[in-house]
């Protein structure tokens, strides 16, 4: 982008470690989505946790795909399918009923995040099981938003697969979504 300045380009932004998910918003049919995804370094997951769902999922009728680089060698509880290109991943989620932040409960990952990954979860219309995150307590109610500890409880899973994504949670998330992509991320020149 430097080089378009140079040419004479004005108003030019950069986008960094992002995409637009916005056109998702109208799209995907939420009430025949069962399964659930998990797009990311798999480093910070809580793999006993992401077990433990999987085997849940066995009893409750759904998988868990997991999308991201560097799968541990013992991960044949879930469907490990790889890198996703940013550009795809919006057609990707949508396929999904529930998106997966099941992070350790180890404060250097879950204080002072910006879970950027809820907003691209929720606004491609999936529920979201999530362990807590630092920001939760300071942001409205979402009711698609389901908090886990790092021991599952069944019923909130359940209420996780069961919950669709009201109005007022979708007005959030992509005012949120467009906040932090457009107006913190971009750089202008």
């Amino acid at each position: 982008s430097k080089y378009m300045v140079a040419q004479g380009f004005k108003d030019i932004y950069t986008v960094g470690q992002t995409h637009s998910l916005l056109p998702s918003l109208q799209s995907g049919d939420t009430d025949i989505r069962k399964n659930m995804i998990y797009v990311g370094e798999i480093g910070k997951v809580d793999l006993m946790l992401l077990k433990n769902l999987a085997l849940l999922g066995k009893e409750l009728d759904f998988e868990i795909d997991v999308y991201g680089p560097n799968p541990p060698s013992d991960f044949e509880y879930v469907n490990y399918l790889g890198l996703v290109q940013n550009e795809k991943l919006p057609a990707v989620l949508k396929k999904y009923k529930v998106g997966l932040m099941p992070y350790k409960n180890i404060d250097k990952f879950r204080i002072g995040q910006n879970p950027i990954k809820l907003l691209e979860y929720g606004i491609c219309g999936l529920s979201i099981l999530s362990t807590w995150h630092e920001e939760y307590d300071y942001q409205p109610k979402i009711d698609n938003l389901f908090i886990i500890n790092n021991s599952l409880d069944k019923s909130v899973v359940l209420e996780a697969l069961n919950a669709s994504l009201s109005s007022r949670d979708l007005a959030w998330f992509s005012s949120r979504y467009y906040l932090n992509v457009y107006d913190k991320i971009c750089l202008k020149y």
